[in-house]
Order: structure tokens, then C-alpha cells, then sequence
């Protein structure tokens, strides 16, 4: 299988292979993005295009020759992967010192050797200082690709001496079209790409049957009470613990229809003003639920400034 960047990952993808192509990519390279982008399939698309013996147009791996047959496996003896130990929540010195050892070997392909540090702002001070003087001093033909969330997390001296790419959200376009691919349905898509805070990936993942029937029932609970279909009738609609997600949901729903309505680009019946003031006062419901606040009591007070706000629309194109 050949492995390529995502869509939105061209840009970076064409400024990796034309610094490739110069010889001027770094010896350590840090990917660097929120969760859910797909920071992890480019590292796994530029593992295979670096690894590859006979890249193809653009610098994608063949996907045929024996470096790509071994890295498929899982079996090649140049590719090393650095993670916190598992049960661990930190990558410690001595698996640094390890990878340091491993490095100082031989290759046995003429292709790049490569270190992936995944993970990265798991880094304690030690481990982070002793990959500096890795990153300071590399191996030849040594290429250390980092992988990381929180940029600010990762100390200043190492990020410093990375050549560094970063991941966005990608264009709603974009992602609703790749959900499309991955076989979420249009009906559902923008909903799940609005809970997943724009992160296609974690839309994906989150397309599972119990995550869809609740964002079903969230979605007709919302409009029945903008209906006028009182708020204290669908108390029972969300469950304790999804109260959190659904607020998020709620909100992030909340402020994309308001983008849109100060761009005039929708058909929303509430203005501006009204849309802003329930944003706000769902971000308040969610820092009294974050305080131990009561899910049904803060639910419903969001419920009911819902239901009076869009009663009032409608009571005003009723005088009118």
C-alpha cells in the first residue's frame, strides 16, 4: 500500500520533498499539531517515503521494494520508534540512552536510519536534554522525526534546532469531504466534525452507533425545544455523563451558526446578539458542570434561555 499525506497535508508535504530534493531536510523534524489532524499519517507517509529504495512522483514510497515490504511488516532494522514505556506517563533517560546506543550502530540499508520520538511533550527534563546533544550531534544519515500536541510543552532549546511543520484544522470542506470517504454520512458529518472541535479524525473515530444515536436525539431535543416544546419535557434525553459533551456540542453548534449569521450566509432565525448570548451562558453551564454543578439543573437553564429565545422570535413575527 502506498502511503501518502491527507489532503490538507499537501502544503507541507511539498515543502518537506523540495527540501528533500535540495538536501537540505534536518536531521530532526518536528510534526506538531492538535489531536485529530493526522500529524501521525504524514510521519507514517514521510517513515515510507525516507525509507523507500525507489520512491515514486512527489516522493511516495512504492510500497514494493524491500524497504517498504519490511517497514510493512513492521520488521525494519533501521526504523526506531521512542514512546513513554507503557503504564508510564513520561519517556525516561534510560530509554533515551538506549535509542542513543541503537544509533551509534551500523545501518543495514543505504536509506536514511530514522527515530520517531512520539510523544514528544512527554519529555522530562533529563530525557529532553539528552536528546538535545542527540539533535546537536546526530548520526549520519540519521533522521529524528518528533510528534507532538503542545508545542509549548517541548523546551525551547530543542524545538529551536527542528525543522518544524505545523498542522491546522483543516477547512470544513475538506474534512466533511474526507469523512465522506471514510463513510460517515452527510446527515451526520457536520455534526460529529462540530464535536470533535474541527478535527476530521476524531470525527471518524467518533462514528460509532451509540455516538451517532446520541447526537440524533441531541439534535431533535434542540429543535423541539426551539419549536416551543417546553425543556423540562426532555430532561431524561441526556444522560448524567454525557451532560459535559453535550454542552460542548452544543455550544460549538451554537458558534458556528453564529459565524454564519454575521456572514449572512444562513437562515438562522435568531440574530447575532441572541446567538452570542446563549454561547456565553453555555460557557458558563460549562464551568458550574466543571465546578460539580448539578448536569440536569445546568442543562435545563441552558434549555430554557434556548426555548425563550427563540419564542420571542417567534412571538415578534407573530405581531408582524
Amino acid at each position: 500500500m502506498k502511503l501518502r499525506p491527507l489532503p490538507w497535508q499537501q502544503a507541507q508535504w511539498q515543502q518537506l520533498q523540495q527540501a528533500r530534493g535540495r538536501q537540505r531536510l534536518a536531521h530532526a523534524v518536528l510534526l506538531t499539531g492538535p489531536a485529530g489532524v493526522g500529524k501521525h499519517q504524514f510521519m507514517a507517509a514521510l517513515i515510507a517515503s525516507l525509507l523507500c529504495e525507489q520512491p515514486q512522483d512527489q516522493g511516495v514510497a512504492c510500497g514494493a521494494c524491500r524497504g517498504c515490504i519490511q517497514r510493512e511488516a513492521g520488521s525494519h532494522p533501521d526504523l526506531l520508534v521512542l514512546t513513554p514505556p507503557e503504564g508510564k506517563k513520561q519517556i525516561a533517560i534510560e530509554s533515551v540512552r538506549g535509542l542513543s546506543e541503537k544509533l551509534a550502530l551500523a545501518r543495514h540499508y543505504p536509506t536514511p536510519r530514522i527515530a520517531v520520538i512520539d510523544l514528544a511533550d512527554q519529555l522530562n527534563a533529563s530525557s529532553a536534554n539528552a536528546l538535545l546533544k542527540l539533535v546537536e550531534e546526530p548520526p549520519a544519515a540519521t533522521h529524528l522525526i518528533f510528534i507532538n500536541e503542545r508545542l509549548q510543552r517541548l523546551p525551547a532549546t530543542l524545538r529551536s534546532r527542528c525543522q518544524m511543520f505545523r498542522f491546522g484544522l483543516p477547512p470544513a470542506a475538506q474534512s466533511l469531504a474526507y469523512m465522506g470517504e471514510m463513510g460517515v454520512s452527510e446527515m451526520l458529518a457536520e455534526a460529529l466534525l462540530l464535536q470533535a472541535g474541527g478535527a476530521p479524525l476524531r470525527a471518524v473515530e467518533a462514528h460509532r452507533p451509540e455516538q451517532v444515536e446520541a447526537l440524533e436525539q441531541w439534535q431533535k431535543m434542540v429543535d423541539s425545544v426551539a419549536a416551543g416544546r417546553s425543556p423540562a419535557q426532555n430532561q431524561q434525553v441526556i444522560a448524567k455523563e454525557d451532560a459535559p459533551a453535550f454542552l460542548l456540542w452544543l455550544q460549538r453548534a451554537t458558534q458556528q451558526r453564529l459565524k454564519q449569521a454575521v456572514a449572512g450566509i444562513s437562515q438562522e432565525s435568531l440574530d447575532p446578539s441572541g446567538l452570542l448570548k446563549i454561547s456565553d451562558e453555555i460557557g458558563r453551564a460549562r464551568r458550574a458542570l466543571e465546578g460539580n454543578g448539578n448536569p440536569q439543573m445546568v442543562i435545563e437553564s441552558v434549555m430554557i434561555l434556548w426555548w425563550k429565545a427563540h419564542r420571542q422570535v417567534a412571538q415578534q413575527r407573530g405581531k408582524a
